[in-house]
């Protein structure tokens, strides 16, 4: 399980690279990034409140079109 403290909450709001707009758009992207940067296969569930499940939404929607590439898995749940 991975918590993800999405930009421009919490300390993530002090990282400079994290800059405006922020957005659904942005915010999918941001756990995209980690997805790959970290070396992780993409998760079967990816939860969210609030905010949090607009952005699940966003990425799941991102994966479908092929935005993250082919390698790219829709989770089963979200």
């Amino acid at each position: 399980m991975v918590l993800v403290d999405l930009r421009n909450h919490g300390r993530s709001a002090e990282i400079e690279s994290l800059s405006p707009p922020h957005d659904m758009a942005n915010a999918s992207n941001d756990l995209a990034n980690l997805v790959n940067t970290q070396g992780w296969t993409w998760p079967d569930v990816v939860l969210g409140h609030s905010m949090g499940g607009k952005v699940a939404l966003q990425f799941a929607e991102s994966i479908a079109r092929g935005d993250y590439g082919e390698s790219a898995q829709l989770p089963k749940q979200f």
